[in-house]
This record gives structure tokens, sequence and C-alpha cells, in this order.
């Protein structure tokens, strides 16, 4: 079947507009603040890459004091990595000129350990729970876009949250194993070619084996990257509003989108590009906003000094209010996938009978 994506784009800004700005209404904008807020936290999407142009700097000379420093600190360090001689920790003496008493080292070591176990576990149920509150506030979200309500029914998407989240979860979590096992491996690739550089006294090309690994490493994690962002896509977009309409669970979802996706992957492929461009573009548009409201706070703060003792007890509103600003975003995106569903299947409309789907 033959879609018009421009078609379904059009409908959902139609409907964010009509949801959140005819009539503007405060409480509406407040729950779906809510939960966005509460998605803002399990997607943890604030940081980026960021690459400034401008001019280039130019290296400061350093002084002989400076350069003779430079040098010693390279030797001592190519000695603790390359050596061969003794232990790290008995080179790692040598250098420092310190003895590290066998007893102290091991309370280290049971410390290092103890802290990076609780560093783990704590993660994992920081995961467990913000996705258990994002798949609650998923619900929410859609059963307020289609009734246009201001309700919080929480109890009420109990059955089919917890059945999304115990079946996204797991992937989830596969996801953030593998790509904290490609960064270490990865790691341990620069690492090496490092050490090699550090023997050789220069900066050398890297082996053939260690230079294939790091080109395979990171396209992996790029073609996973983009594998769960599709997954995630299809999760949010499609699977919750069918779960939502059918009051089914998510491998009986899974199933319908399967027999869908069969016959529609382009559909579902350009509708999921397409809602990349749009994120990157909101993005920029939420990046010159927080730019903004950043420069307005610091001209508070050249004026009246002692507002930075505030900005402690505003963090929260602070971060609620960029919230606020994603609102229209996440009501837009949210829009996307049961509008393609209306047209290839009209049975699985979730909104208002009466509203006209161009086709």
């Amino acid at each position: 079947m033959i879609v018009n994506i421009t078609n379904i784009i059009s409908e959902a800004f139609r409907r964010t507009m009509t949801r959140l700005f005819r009539p503007f209404n405060l409480s509406k904008w407040l729950v779906f603040g809510l939960a966005v807020f509460t998605i803002f936290f399990s997607e943890s999407n604030f940081g980026g890459n960021l690459t400034f142009p401008g001019k280039s700097f130019n290296t400061p000379k350093l002084s002989q004091a400076q350069t003779n420093n430079t040098k010693e600190i390279k030797k001592k360090l190519t000695y603790l990595l390359t050596s061969h001689e003794g232990t790290f920790i008995q080179r790692f003496q040598k250098i420092t000129g310190q003895e590290i008493d066998p007893h102290t080292l091991k309370v280290i070591t049971i410390v290092v350990v103890c802290v990076m176990a609780f560093v783990v576990i704590a993660s994992f149920f920081y995961l467990i729970l913000v996705n258990w509150l994002r798949a609650r506030m998923e619900f929410i979200l859609l059963d307020n876009l289609v009734h246009d309500a201001t309700q919080v029914q929480w109890r009420f998407f109990a059955g089919r949250a917890n059945s999304f989240l115990f079946n996204y979860l797991p992937v989830f979590l596969l996801f953030i194993i593998t790509v904290i096992i490609i960064m270490i491996l990865l790691t341990l690739t620069a690492f090496s070619w490092g050490v090699s550089c550090l023997r050789a006294d220069t900066l050398v090309m890297p082996q053939a084996t260690t230079f294939l690994l790091g080109v395979l490493l990171i396209m992996a994690l790029v073609v996973l990257g983009i594998v769960f962002n599709f997954y995630q896509f299809i999760a949010f977009n499609i699977l919750i509003p069918v779960m939502y309409h059918r009051d089914i669970k998510f491998k009986e979802a899974l199933g319908i989108f399967m027999k869908l996706i069969r016959q529609n992957l382009a559909a579902f492929a350009k509708l999921w590009l397409m809602s990349i461009v749009i994120s990157i573009a909101y993005a920029f548009i939420i990046m010159g906003a927080i730019m903004l409201l950043l420069a307005i706070f610091f001209l508070i703060m050249l004026v009246l000094p002692f507002f930075v003792f505030f900005l402690v007890f505003l963090i929260i509103p602070l971060m609620f209010g960029v919230a606020l600003l994603y609102v229209p975003y996440y009501v837009f995106i949210r829009n996307l996938g049961p509008g393609l569903l209306a047209r290839l299947d009209p049975e699985l409309n979730i909104f208002e009978q009466n509203e006209s789907l161009s086709s």
C-alpha cells in the first residue's frame, strides 16, 4: 500500500495544534508536561557532540623547564605501561617512590569493587524505575491525546504498561550492556595503539588488525544505535497505540505489527526517517531556547550576584520548564504512529471516528 507520509505529518501537526492551542489549557500542558518530564528522564538525551566552528588557536610555546617536565612524565608513563619489569603495582611504586602496603592495597581493591558493584546495581534499579514510570506515562499521554482530556488514570493502564515494560526492558538492557562491551573493547583497542606510540616515542600508524578492529567496533556501535532507535520508534509509536486501542498485551500487538510491516516496510521506514529529521530540527530549536534562557540568567546574575544561590532551588522547576518546551514535540511525534496505523488499517484508528483522515 502506498502511504502519503506528508498527509500523516500534516494531520499530526493539525492534531497537535488542536490539542495544545485550540484552546490553550494550562492544566492540559501541566499533565502533558508531567508525562514528557518522565520520558525525558528515561531517554536521558540531554547531551550530544557539539562542533563549534571557529578560529584556530596557536599552541603556546613551552619553556625549557616545562619541556623537560613533559619529557620526564612521558618517560615515566612509557615505563609504567610498556615495561615488562615486575608487576604494574611494583612499577607504580618505583616511579612514585612510595611503598604501598599489601593490606592497604587489598582494602583499596575491596572498596573499589564495592563502589563499582553499588553503581552497577543502583544504575540497574534506576533504569527499571524510570522505564516503569515511562511505560505508564506513555499510555496516560496517549489516552489524553485521544480524548483531549487531562486525566491521570494511573492504575487503569497498569496491565498493559507492565506488559510493555517486561518485554521492552530486556531489549533495552541488552542494548546498554552491548554498548558498554563495545565501548570497553574500543577503549582497549585505542589503549593498545597508545602503548605502541609510547614505545616508538612518536605517533605511529596502528597495525592493520588494530585499525580494522577499531573500524568494525565503531560500525557495530553505529548499526546497533540505528537498529535500537528503530525499535524504540516502533515500540512507543506503533505498539503502544495498538495495545491501547485493542486492550491487548505486548506480544499480541507485536503480532499485529509484524503482519503490517511485511506489506508496508517502506511506509514504516519513511515515517521513522522523517521522525529523525524532525527530532534533529526541534533539538536545534530547543538548544536555541536554552541558550537564550542561560543568557538571561547570566545577565540577571551580573545585576544580582546573590541570585546564584537561588538557582539550586530552581533546578527541578527549570528541568520541568525544559520538558514543557518539549511537549509540542512529543505530542506531534506520538500522533505520527497512530496516523500511519489509521491508513494501513482503519480498524486501528485510535482517534475519534468523526475525524477525517485524508489519504
